[in-house]
C-alpha cells in the first residue's frame, strides 16, 4: 500500500484520473491500472558489473528531473492510447498510476527524454487485470547509445604548435578517462600512439550524455618512462548524437610545459 500511495499524485498528470478505493469496481469498466517505477541504466566498463542503476531510490524532491541520469521527463506509450507524459520526479515521486488500460498483455514503451532527445529507452509488458490496480514494479530504463571517435592530438610549448605524428613526440602511450554528467567514471585505457597525428583514442558506442575526458601522454622512452609527459586537463563534451570521424571529439595535450590541471 505504501508504493500505492506514492503514485496516486502523479495519477493525475498520468492520466487524467484519480485512482481512488482499489476495491471500487465501479471506477473501472472493461479495463484497468497499472503501477509503474522507473530508474536507469548507465553503461560503464570502468565500474564493477559493466554498468551502474541512476536513480534507484525511486523518489526525488519536489517536482523535475531525476538528479542522477538527468531524465527530465518521461513518456509512455501503450497501444493506441493517448500518450502519458510526467515529469521525472512528480510531488516527490518517481513513478505513474496508469489509468484506463485496456486487460490483457499490453506492450507499453518508456522513454526517458533530456531536451528534445531520447537518451534511455525500453519496451515492457504490461499485465492489466479488469477493475484491479496493479503494480508492474520498476522498470530499468535502457540506454540510447551512439558511436563516438574521441582523438588525441599532441603539441608542445606556449602557443601551442602541435606534432605531425607520434614518432616526432617520442611515441608516447595515451590514457583516457571518461566520466558522465552525474561524474562517474565510465570508461578508462591506455592506447599506444604510433603514425599520424591526431592519435584514434576510443571508438565504440557510448550512452548518451554530458561527459567530460582528460588525457594524458605517458613516456614510453628513457628517462621519461613512466611518466606524464602530456596533459589536456579535462575537457567537457556533449555527446547526443553520432560523432565519427571529423564530428569526432579532439582532444589536444600539452607538454614543454605540461600544464598544472585543477
Amino acid at each position: 500500500m505504501r508504493r500505492l500511495a506514492l503514485t496516486l499524485a502523479t495519477a493525475v498528470l498520468a492520466s487524467g484520473c484519480i485512482i481512488g478505493d482499489d476495491d471500487d469496481d465501479d471506477h473501472f469498466v472493461g479495463a484497468g491500472s497499472v503501477i509503474v517505477y522507473w530508474d536507469f541504466i548507465r553503461n560503464a566498463p570502468a565500474q564493477q558489473g559493466g554498468a551502474v542503476r541512476y536513480d534507484s531510490s525511486l523518489e526525488g524532491v519536489g517536482t523535475g528531473l531525476c538528479a542522477q541520469s538527468g531524465v527530465e521527463v518521461v513518456t509512455i506509450d501503450v497501444g493506441g492510447l493517448p500518450q502519458f507524459a510526467v515529469d521525472c520526479v512528480y510531488q516527490g515521486v518517481q513513478g505513474a498510476t496508469l489509468d484506463g488500460l485496456p486487460s490483457g498483455a499490453q506492450p507499453a514503451r518508456i522513454q526517458g527524454w533530456r531536451g528534445s532527445v531520447v537518451v534511455h529507452d525500453t519496451t515492457v509488458t504490461l499485465q492489466v487485470f479488469d477493475g484491479q490496480v496493479t503494480d508492474q514494479g520498476v522498470i530499468d530504463v535502457e540506454p540510447v547509445r551512439a558511436r563516438l571517435d574521441l582523438f588525441g592530438d599532441l603539441a608542445f610549448g606556449q602557443a601551442p604548435t602541435l606534432y605531425a605524428s607520434c614518432a616526432e613526440a617520442e611515441n608516447p602511450d595515451i590514457s583516457y578517462e571518461l566520466f558522465d554528467g552525474y561524474g562517474t567514471r565510465i570508461d578508462a585505457a591506455v592506447v599506444g600512439c604510433s603514425g599520424a597525428l591526431p592519435a584514434p583514442v576510443f571508438t565504440g558506442d557510448l550512452d548518451l550524455d554530458n561527459y567530460t575526458v582528460r588525457m594524458q601522454g605517458i613516456g614510453t622512452r628513457a628517462p621519461f618512462v613512466g611518466q606524464v609527459v602530456f596533459d589536456s586537463c579535462t575537457l567537457a563534451f556533449d555527446h547526443f548524437g553520432p560523432g565519427i570521424e571529423d564530428a569526432g571529439v579532439f582532444v589536444t595535450l600539452l607538454t614543454q610545459p605540461v600544464p598544472v590541471c585543477q
